[in-house]
Order: structure tokens, then C-alpha cells, then sequence
């Protein structure tokens, strides 16, 4: 049994899309063999790469994958902690920023006033090994924070942030130090530094400093939130950011050129909308070329320009020129989006630093918790390059009933390997150009990606593996036959070897369809239900085909019956024709009456196909008449077939047998014809014996085509075996007339 609300007609095109799942780690995408396990448990705000590719990191924090430290780690170019790096108890508040010299020790400035019990006040230097560089001696340092250190090519060191004195000497915001620690007293001697904090600098190739912040003065001159000094840090006026940023600036970076990129919560510069990221020339003047408008919707944090002149910005955003880029985003030297970096959803909070590794990859830090959905507490690496897509996939583009099959593709330049991802229920597994996929003759999608350790999975290459089925047959008409009075059930037969059976279900109850018959996939496009009443009510039908992979299609749309009743009074009534899920098909309704139930009917009235009584005036001189109706339609159910309308059951006026019901399952003799379909030979069965007076048949043009009579002598019996070698194939009207009635039953020759 099954119920009608429970078949899936579109099963083929669900499968079709229920692959296996991957992450392609394509440029933008997470770096999963960069494992940082728990991460931080707090915030990153620094980060640089080492000449031997280990990673500092700076924040607040008190711990990295659950080992003890704080504010400062190295970590290996795997994401694990380096455990060689001692910094005993670190740094006791935040590092805000750090920086590798050619020696490769460590410049780290921030809130903190100590590290590891030693006195520094916002600034200090670490040897390789963690320890404090004890020949770095800062004095009493700030007495605030330092947010920016640079290093010039002379190895002094240029700090800023937010403090009013270093080591006891008034210096606001700004300060040069030499590369022992102490202040460098010829640097800005004779001004008065920076009005506002100091959150960035950059060191151009001459060697002038460019700083952004949130001033609006420097040395008592106007100059808006970022301005270049000397080498001497005195004011360099040719360069007039008036009236500037609008907002702050958080970053600065300086590309090979000399354009400077900057960063930060400005939604102007010099009253055009820049909003989070601008680029100057050397005189502060606005570059047209990169427009960010409408730009970021938050401020950017952090911007890093690459070797190609691509710039790498990161902050709160969640989109950038209205393009969804959860906190990162590439832009092209003209300020565009790259499509190619994709990072997906992107990391879930702020990312408040970044760095470049040699091979490309990027190294972020922050306060998010997640990158793409993955875990990854403040630190994460992402891919920054792209494997060329794989070619087109060679290998069947079909499937039928399971077997192996082999795909394969041409080889990828740089690639390490390849993986594979097969349709749901198929097997095998390759890592090389090629695989041997056994399919479970089930479609879907075949794909392929390449990988190496530098740019992670390329785009993956796909091929739609589509299943070869036996096409799902609709049902194109049921009748009730006036000849035999069985329903009748009509399909186009499909010219395909693909069918091993025909399935006929029946409603049994509403929505419930019973399975009713199984017929051999050559049975001729027509089955009558023998078990079935058409004159006690209608009858809905559905057809299922069983492929030679023994796969059941989808059941097809129901037909339902016309269904005739005589209320009396020469008033008749009838369902209409339903076919699910269409409207009404019929035109107009042909009435027949049959006067005397004698097979001889005759149109009495035509009326429209929404219609569904008449009234025959002339009943009271037809007592004995039968009725029926007789649809009129344009639907053609092919040339297999002579059926090609639909008719109700015929209903008796009187009550009485009448013609329909001589001939019906439950009145007189039972007689079948097996077998049928047939090829030549066909016996007609009795259930009791019978003198048999005649078998005639007639071909789908009405034409009678045989003719057998028997003497009236003949003895009576419960058989008859009759050749029809001289016929062609096709479907017959056979009528039988024994002595007590006359039959008409439907013979299908092969």
C-alpha cells in the first residue's frame, strides 16, 4: 500500500545535489594545517613573522592552547607554541604592537609597565630567546602606552601612542629613541609633538615618518590625523592633510611607490568620501584611482600592502563597497574587491593586526573566536594564492545499474595531489589524475580539486553524472469500456528497452493507492481492471514504471473515472473527469442513450464540460433505455491504441441488467482469454460449460477481421482454443455469444 502524499517525484534531482561536503581552501580560505588548538583566551593586537618564519604575537592574554604566559608568545610555523621562547611572566598588561630587527630581536610596545618583573614602561626589547634585552634600556619609558613603534634603516627606533613624557622628558605622543633605549634628544627638540594620540607610523624609502592618530595639530601647526615629519622630526610642510581624516587613523603602510594607504574610522578625506581606507601621494593629495565609496561600513584597523600592490585591510567591517567581507577583505591597487580572496564567512569579530609570510599566506589576529565557521580564539592563518582549477573531467557522463567507471583529469601544474569527491553511495578513493568510481547506478556529482601545502585546495572541477532511467510514463486516459463495462487504463507505451514492468495502482482509500497489476513492459499500452465496479462509483488510477535496475519510478499523476448515475425522472448526473493537479480537460459532454439496451445508442444531447446533469424529456417512452457519457476531448493516446476518448459506465433506466450489466464481472457466465497479451494462441475459459455459438473479432477500426460460428450440435464446454496466425499485432474486440449471453472482452496480440 502506498500512500500518495509519501511519493518523492523528484527523487533523481534531490540526489543529485546530496554530495559529499569539503571546504575548498582556496586564496582567503582558513589554513587548517595551522593549528592553534585553544588559541588565546583573550585578544591579539600585534603580530610579525621572523626571518625563520616563526610568529610573534602580542596582546592580553594569560595563555595560548592552555599553556601559562602572558601578553607575548612565538609560536612555530605550524600554529603550535614554541616552546624554546622563555619570557617568564611576560608582559603584566597589553602589548599593542611589535617589531622584528635584522638581529632578530624584538621590539614590543604597549600598556604594560613591566615584563617579567623588570621595569619597562611601554617599551622594551626581547632576545630570541624570551629573555628581556637587558642592553635596551628605556628608563622609566612612557608614562602611558605606546600603540606604534617603526624602525628606521639607522636602527633608532620612532614610537607613538598616548603619553605626555619618556623617562621623565616631556614628549607628546611621539618620541625618537636611540637604538640603547634612551631618548634621542635631537629629534623634535624644539616642538611640541603631536596634540592627540599617536596610533601609526611609517617610515618612507628617504627616510621621512609618516604618523596617523587622532591629532589635529603638530608642533602647534594645523594638520589633521595624519602628517609627515623630517628625519629630524620637525613638520615636513609639503605635505597639507587639511582638513585630512575626519576621523581616526589606525593605520599606515607604505607601498613601493611611495603611495601612502591608510586605515582607520574616517568616513572622509579632505571632505571627499573615503570611508575606512585612502591613498596619498607623496604631497597628501587624495588618490582618485582608489576610491573606497561606499567603502567599508566600519572602521578598518589594520591595512598591508603586498609585493603586487594589492592592500590587505582588517577591522570591524562587514562589507566593504557593499560586498559581503566579514572583517578582511583584498582589494586590487584600484580599490576593488578581489573576488579570487574569499574567506567565506569571514572571522566573527574585529581582526585588529595582520602580517605577510614570505610564501604569501596571511597571519591575523584579534578578537574573533571563529574564521568560517572554524573555531580559532584571536589567531589564525588564511591562504593568499590560488591553484589553477583542474580541466574538464574525462569519464562516462552516464550511469546505469552500478559498475566502475574511470574519471580522470590532465595534470595541474604545482600540485601536490588531488582529491576526489564522488556521489552519494559510489566508491573509491585516489589522491593522483585519476580514480575508479563504482556507482550504485544512482546520478550525481563527480569533482575533483587539486592541492599543494602553499595555496591549499584549487576550485574544484565537476561533472554531472546523470542516471539513465526509463522515462516516468503518464497515464493518458482511463475510460469505462463499453463493450466489456471494465475500466480501462491507458498509456502511451515508451519505445525503450530501459522498462522491465508496468505497475497499475488503484485508490483504495482517499490518498492510498493499492498496486493492482504488474505487466510485462511490451503489454500494450492498456489494462483493464477486471476488479473493479464502475457502475457503484468512480475509480482514480496511477501507473509506476520498475527499470531493468529495479529502480520504481515516482507514481504518475491519477486519472479518475466518469462516473454515471440515473436519479429517476429521466435525470442523470455524473462525476467530472479529474486529473490531478489540472484543471478540468473536458470540453463538452456527449449523452447517449441506448432506448431499448439493446447495444444501439445514440446522441441525445451535448452538453459543456463543466456541466454534469442532463434531463432526457423522452424518458417516459423508454422505460428499458440505457445511458452513458461520453467525453469530448482533443487527447490522442497514439496509434498503439483505439481508444482515444473516455466514456462513464452505462447506466439502465429501469434498474434491470440492461446492456451494461449482462456483460459485467458479477452477472452470467465468467469468461477470460489467456493468455493475454498473446502471441497466436489463445483459449477462451468458461467457468461453467457453455454452447458456444460464435467468436468474432473486430481490429481498433471497428472492422471485423474474424469470424468463427459454431452448430448448434456443438457439444457445451469450458474451453475454446483458437489460432489467430493471420493476424497482425495489435488490440482486439473479442465477442463471444454462447446460447444463455453475449460478451465482449479486450485481446492484445503480439
Amino acid at each position: 500500500m502506498v500512500p500518495k502524499n509519501f511519493m518523492i517525484k523528484n527523487l533523481f534531482f534531490i540526489i543529485l545535489y546530496l554530495q559529499y561536503f569539503i571546504t575548498y581552501a582556496q586564496s582567503g580560505a582558513l589554513d587548517l594545517t595551522f593549528n592553534v588548538g585553544s588559541g588565546v583566551n583573550g585578544n591579539v593586537y600585534a603580530t610579525a613573522i621572523q626571518v625563520d618564519g616563526k610568529i610573534i604575537i602580542g596582546g592580553i592574554f594569560s595563555a595560548y592552547n592552555g599553556d601559562t604566559l602572558n601578553c607575548l608568545a612565538r609560536l612555530n610555523t605550524d600554529g603550535s607554541l614554541d616552546t624554546t621562547f622563555h619570557i617568564g611572566t611576560g608582559a603584566n598588561w597589553s602589548v599593542y604592537f611589535c617589531v622584528i630587527q635584522s638581529d632578530g630581536k624584538i621590539l614590543i610596545g604597549g600598556r604594560f609597565s613591566a615584563f617579567n618583573g623588570i621595569s619597562r614602561g611601554g617599551i622594551a626589547r626581547i632576545n630570541t630567546d624570551g629573555s628581556v634585552d637587558t642592553t635596551f634600556n628605556p628608563g622609566t619609558g612612557v608614562d602611558n602606552m605606546v600603540e606604534a613603534v617603526a624602525l628606521q634603516a639607522d636602527g633608532k627606533i620612532v614610537i607613538g601612542g598616548v603619553f605626555a613624557s619618556y623617562n621623565g622628558v616631556a614628549q607628546n605622543n611621539i618620541a625618537r629613541l636611540n637604538t640603547d633605549g634612551s631618548l634621542d634628544s635631537t629629534f623634535n627638540s624644539a616642538g611640541t609633538g603631536a596634540n592627540g594620540s599617536v596610533q601609526c607610523i611609517g617610515i618612507q624609502s628617504n627616510g621621512a615618518i609618516v604618523i596617523g592618530g587622532d591629532f589635529t595639530s603638530y608642533n602647534s601647526n594645523l594638520i589633521y590625523r595624519v602628517a609627515r615629519l623630517n628625519t629630524d622630526g620637525t613638520q615636513d610642510a609639503g605635505f597639507t592633510a587639511i582638513p585630512g581624516a575626519n576621523k581616526v587613523v589606525y593605520s599606515i603602510a607604505i607601498q613601493t611607490d611611495g603611495h601612502i594607504v591608510i586605515g582607520g574610522a574616517f568616513t572622509q578625506f579632505d571632505l571627499q568620501n573615503r570611508r575606512g581606507v585612502a591613498r596619498l601621494d607623496l604631497n597628501s593629495v587624495l588618490d582618485d584611482v582608489l576610491n573606497s565609496d561606499p567603502g567599508a561600513d566600519q572602521q578598518v584597523d589594520a591595512v598591508l600592502t603586498e609585493p603586487n600592490g594589492q592592500i590587505l585591510i582588517t577591522g570591524k567591517f562587514a562589507n566593504y563597497n557593499d560586498t559581503a567581507r566579514s572583517h578582511i577583505a583584498l582589494l586590487t591597487d584600484s580599490g576593488y574587491i578581489n573576488p579570487a580572496f574569499d574567506p567565506g564567512t569571514g572571522p566573527n569579530y574585529d581582526v585588529l593586526c595582520a602580517a605577510l609570510q614570505t610564501d604569501g599566506k596571511i597571519i591575523i589576529g584579534g578578537m574573533f573566536t571563529t574564521c568560517d565557521g572554524i573555531p580559532r580564539n584571536g589567531i589564525a592563518r588564511l591562504y593568499n594564492c590560488t591553484l589553477l582549477q583542474p580541466g574538464p573531467i574525462s569519464g562516462d557522463s552516464t550511469t546505469l545499474c552500478g559498475g566502475t567507471s574511470m574519471y580522470s583529469i590532465t595534470p595541474v601544474a604545482e600540485a601536490d595531489n588531488y582529491t576526489w569527491n564522488l556521489p552519494v553511495g559510489w566508491t573509491g578513493s585516489s589522491d593522483s589524475t585519476s580514480i575508479a568510481a563504482t556507482s550504485n547506478g544512482i546520478g550525481g556529482v563527480v569533482s575533483v580539486s587539486a592541492y599543494n601545502d602553499l595555496c591549499g585546495y584549487s576550485l574544484p572541477q565537476t561533472d554531472t553524472i546523470v542516471q539513465i532511467e526509463a522515462p516516468q510514463i503518464p497515464i493518458c486516459l482511463v475510460t469505462v469500456d463499453s463493450q466489456s463495462t471494465h475500466n480501462n487504463i491507458i498509456w502511451k507505451q515508451p519505445h525503450t528497452t530501459l522498462i522491465d514492468s508496468i505497475f497499475i495502482y488503484r485508490e483504495v482509500t482517499l490518498g492510498v493507492f493499492n498496486k493492482i497489476a504488474a505487466l510485462p513492459f511490451d503489454s500494450g499500452g492498456e489494462y483493464q481492471d477486471y476488479g473493479a465496479n464502475p457502475n457503484a462509483t468512480s475509480y482514480s488510477y496511477e501507473i509506476s514504471i520498475l527499470d531493468t535496475c529495479g529502480v520504481e519510478s515516482p507514481l504518475s499523476l491519477y486519472h479518475t473515472t466518469v462516473h454515471l448515475q440515473y436519479l429517476g425522472g429521466g435525470n442523470l448526473s455524473w462525476t467530472l473527469y479529474d486529473i490531478e493537479n489540472s484543471p478540468n480537460p473536458v470540453i463538452s459532454f456527449n449523452i447517449y442513450k441506448d432506448a431499448y439496451s439493446n447495444g444501439n445508442f445514440v446522441a441525445i444531447g451535448l452538453v459543456p464540460g463543466n456541466n454534469t446533469t442532463f434531463t432526457d424529456v423522452n424518458y417516459a417512452d423508454f422505460p428499458d433505455a440505457s445511458y452513458l457519457v461520453d467525453v469530448n476531448w482533443s487527447i490522442f493516446c497514439g496509434d498503439y491504441t483505439a481508444v482515444n476518448t473516455t466514456r462513464s459506465n452505462i447506466r439502465p433506466a429501469s434498474g434491470t441488467s440492461g446492456i451494461g450489466s449482462a456483460v459485467g464481472p458479477d452477472d452470467g457466465p465468467s469468461i477470460s482469454l489467456y493468455p493475454n497479451p498473446a502471441d497466436k494462441i489463445v483459449t477462451i475459459h468458461f467457468s461453467t460449460a457453455e454452447n458456444l455459438k460464435s467468436v468474432q473479432l473486430y481490429n481498433s477500426l471497428g472492422q471485423s477481421v474474424l469470424e468463427k460460428k459454431y452448430d448448434d450440435n456443438t457439444p457445451a464446454k469450458t474451453s475454446e482454443i483458437l489460432s489467430f496466425e493471420t493476424l497482425a499485432s495489435g488490440v482486439y474486440s473479442v465477442y463471444i455469444e454462447t446460447s444463455d449471453t453475449r460478451t465482449v472482452r479486450k485481446l492484445i496480440l503480439h
